[in-house]
């Protein structure tokens, strides 16, 4: 083996020896296990997101797969309907084109051409990371398969009642030109103002004074309404008052719905405008006038405002107003303001034609499927997240006003109005009603989660009844982002329980966020990213997938830094080094099973009950807790006793026996770590030819013999090594420095700490002495007592030297305590200093006393052995 572990020499190679070897794709053994990919968008560049979702993933996979399961692990892309409209857009910007200069046509086929010569880079960047799917099966959401599903849903749905067309409020996007539900919208707090407008009360000369943020719809007011039983207001209710600017009257009206406490308890009413204001506008039978157009300039009013953006058009109406005195007064308020998620321009609420999806009746075959526990989440804290959506859900707007996705499979008759919506298969001619062939094509696109929401049984081949649907659905588990909870996984559970009677995926894995080291969620505009294929370049895909896959429990946001991955790094080159250990050794391989001394039961108990644990919380989905017991188990049993033991080992009658059972362990070591690092356990498996084929089609450890007693007893050894390892630390005595110990078992123990002794003396780095029955010590020792035994180390010349140097730092820390502690008690510095200029020496006399606690306690350890 080379010298060193070299990511870019080995990973390439490593992956396409997977697929020449057919291992993404599933191999006829037990039970199957089915995983659907979540279709990335082929819109998307690997980002740290993706770097923990899908490695997470993949982790789960490897894991079955080495149970010896019927893995199909189904990937697939999404057209991401928004997103990649705007990519093309922008790339049509460059040559001086437009969307709607093109035409609808023209255009879809040049999103076709570019999703064909870039869509698929997403994928080969998951490759990088080591994401090994069952290619063959590779879908896409507009592929015909996923298509034909999605119109089947839409079309059952719709004769049960369940998708309706209707005018409501909509989230509208005045860059992307289309309606967005609320999961796709970014809420974010502003400071705005809230002014106070005087609306005179006709034949009165009073006025009710209102309160709004947004002062430009005004021109939209339908109504003023205040509470029923707001005091303030009770005369006035059933007047009629004036709206500024205008020579339009408007009622005053009551609503409970009005709060009492906001601005002066009376609000403006512009139903097409405002998803409350609509809502009261419904109950009292107010007729919207839309204001702001598509593209979120001003229509239908005064002709001064005609084709104002907002801005403007809130710029003049503020300036008449205070020409009118009618602007009474303003604030700073503090509210949301809501923005599209892709764009991140602001949202304009409006009044739009558009189709629903009713949510209430497939919400409650949700909860009962949930409460059956037909579905269970991971943590559990996530069923209570999962059934509060449930119960408070609200109908989904699923219509887009785009040109790139699935179009909405319904026809409007031009005579009579009546809409057609056929079987999938089908293209309506002549209308049902009035028999007329005016038919016109819904020209929206159905909203991208819609198909999606169909991913894990739209990829096996529903709604045909296929050999995939009855083998593989439905699918096993889930394994996602939380921050996608409602948008993507309640969505495939209500749709999969409505179109097939079946939960889509039994299990579901929730992972938390990617966070920079101190907290804070990575974004552009903080500039705290971190670009994974960067790291993947400086320190290997391995290196990335155990910063991220460990570290952490299940459901908690991950924290992401390079220190991180260099960590894993380091843990790679170490599982290459020992690993090479073993390649440098003169003996030919024995069988493992004739190693059988004391610590070689000892191991072989540590590697039987770290396979039964780490498969445990591997099925449980604690991937971190499980990475931790097996680095623990390979790192400081058997790199840092086993291995260390071996070089003198082999000199003795069994040392081939103890080679063979070192190959035989790290074998287990390598199948156990391979979800979590496979390039290099595979690049170590082919180096060393531990077993035939590959380690990705290896099987779980499952030793079937398990020595306790042994393992209590070298555990206890153990504890006896590391105190003698402090003594000497305690005493200044350099780790690779041999000492003499004095060691006094404890009564039942003598026979093994004497038979031992060896063992022990290598470990520590010592000579053992054996005190006799007196316990007989040094005059002058430093000592630890443990379970089996008492240690004890003569103070020399070096604990002297650690002495006098103790005693040399304990003078200069009480100085330099004492000048911090001189300042912080000054009344001046406390009044002109910063107040983190104090803050920080107030840590800083923290530290410095901690660190003369340590020094103090250290000093009595070395003088009480004097």
């Amino acid at each position: 083996m080379d010298s060193r572990y070299d990511p870019a020499e080995f990973e390439t190679k490593i992956y396409q020896l997977w697929l020449d070897h057919g291992v993404g794709r599933p191999r006829p053994g037990k039970e199957p296990f089915v995983l659907t990919m979540p279709p990335a968008n082929v819109t998307g560049n690997l980002h740290m997101g993706h770097a923990l979702t899908y490695p997470t993933q993949d982790a789960v996979v490897r894991f079955h797969r080495l149970l010896g399961e019927e893995v199909a692990y189904v990937p697939g892309t999404d057209h991401a309907g928004i997103a990649t409209q705007l990519v093309v857009e922008r790339e049509l910007k460059k040559e001086h084109l437009t969307r709607t200069g093109l035409g609808r046509e023209a255009f879809v086929q040049r999103v076709w051409q570019w999703r064909e010569q870039s869509g698929g880079q997403i994928l080969s960047q998951l490759r990088r990371l080591g994401v090994l799917a069952d290619w063959d099966r590779m879908a896409f959401t507009l592929d015909p398969g996923p298509s034909r599903a999605v119109r089947t849903f839409f079309q059952r749905a719709y004769h049960q009642g369940l998708i309706y067309r209707g005018a409501y409020i909509v989230n509208w996007c005045p860059r992307c030109r289309t309606a967005l539900s609320d999961l796709e919208v970014v809420h974010r707090e502003t400071k705005g103002i809230l002014w106070q407008i005087a609306y005179p009360v006709l034949n009165s000369d009073q006025s009710i004074i209102v309160a709004t943020t947004r002062p430009e719809t005004m021109l939209g007011d339908m109504a003023v309404v205040v509470h029923p039983d707001d005091p303030r207001h009770q005369a006035h209710i059933g007047q009629t008052v004036r709206l500024p600017l205008t020579e339009r009257t408007l009622p005053l009206i009551s609503d409970p719905a009005v709060d009492i406490d906001f601005g002066t308890g009376a609000v403006k009413v512009t139903p097409a405008h405002d998803a409350d204001d609509f809502a009261i506008g419904s109950r009292h039978q107010l007729t919207p006038m839309v204001v702001i157009d598509e593209d979120g300039k001003m229509v239908n009013v005064p002709h001064r405002f005609l084709g104002l953006t907002t801005a403007k058009a809130r710029e003049l109406v503020l300036e008449e107003l205070r020409a009118e005195g009618a602007l009474i007064g303003q604030a700073e308020h503090l509210h949301a303001v809501s923005h599209c998620e892709r764009c991140d321009t602001v949202i304009e609420p409006r009044l739009s034609e558009q189709w629903f999806l009713k949510m209430g009746p497939l919400a409650e075959q949700a909860l009962a499927a949930v409460a059956r526990g037909d579905v269970t989440f991971h943590p559990e804290r996530f069923t209570k997240i999962a059934n509060q959506w449930l119960e408070n859900i609200h109908d989904w707007c699923i219509s887009r006003q785009l040109w790139w996705g699935h179009q909405i499979p319904a026809w409007y008759c031009a005579d009579c109005g009546e809409i057609a919506v056929p079987m999938a298969d089908e293209t309506p001619t002549s209308c049902a009603k009035c028999h007329g062939t005016r038919l016109a094509r819904d020209p929206d696109v159905l909203d991208t989660w819609f198909s999606s929401a169909l991913w894990p049984f739209s990829t096996l081949g529903w709604p045909e009844e296929t050999a995939d649907m009855a083998r593989y659905f439905p699918t096993q588990t889930l394994v996602t982002g939380s921050d996608i909870l409602f948008f993507w996984v309640i969505r495939m559970l209500v749709a999969s329980l409505n179109l097939t009677d079946q939960v889509p995926f039994h299990q579901v894995m929730l992972h938390g966020l990617v966070r920079d080291k101190d907290g804070h969620k990575m974004s552009k505009t903080r500039g705290n990213g971190i670009d994974p294929l960067l790291m993947i370049d400086r320190h290997g895909a391995d290196a990335l997938r155990w910063s991220l896959l460990t570290g952490t429990t299940l459901g908690q946001d991950v924290r992401g830094s390079e220190a991180r991955v260099v960590e894993g790094r380091n843990f790679a080159n170490k599982i290459w080094n020992a690993s090479r250990l073993l390649t440098q050794q003169p003996s030919s391989l024995g069988d493992p099973a004739l190693a059988d001394r004391r610590i070689d039961r000892w191991l072989k108990d540590c590697v039987a009950e770290t396979a039964e644990a780490a498969r445990t919380l591997m099925l449980s989905y604690e991937l971190g807790a499980a990475a931790e017991r097996i680095q623990e188990l390979f790192w400081d049993r058997f790199c840092d006793v086993y291995l260390e033991t071996l070089k003198s080992r082999l000199k003795d009658g069994d040392g081939k026996a103890v080679l063979g059972l070192a190959h035989s362990v790290l074998a287990d070591c390598l199948i156990m770590l391979h979800p979590f690092v496979p390039f290099v356990t595979e690049a170590i498996w082919q180096e060393l030819a531990l077993g035939s084929g590959l380690v990705a089609t290896a099987l779980w450890p499952a030793p079937p013999v398990r020595y306790p007693r042994e393992r209590h007893e070298v555990d206890q050894l153990l504890d006896l090594v590391r105190a003698i390892r402090n003594l000497k630390a305690d005493a200044g005595e350099a780790a690779n420095r041999t000492v003499v110990v004095r060691l006094h078992a404890r009564g039942a123990h003598a026979a093994l700490v004497e038979a031992e002794t060896g063992l022990i003396a290598h470990l520590a780095g010592c000579e053992v002495e054996l005190a006799g029955g007196d316990a007989s010590v040094w005059e002058k020792a430093l000592s630890a007592r443990t379970e089996v035994a008492d240690a004890y180390l003569r103070v020399g010349e070096a604990a002297e030297k650690e002495l006098v140097r103790l005693e040399r730092d304990l003078i200069a820390l009480d100085d330099e305590i004492g000048r911090v502690e001189g300042r912080l008690k000054s009344p001046d510095f406390l009044a002109r200093a910063p107040k983190t200029v104090v803050d920080t020496e107030r840590s800083r006399l923290v530290e410095l006393s901690a660190r003369r606690e340590r020094a103090n306690v250290r000093r009595s350890l070395l003088q009480g052995g004097r």
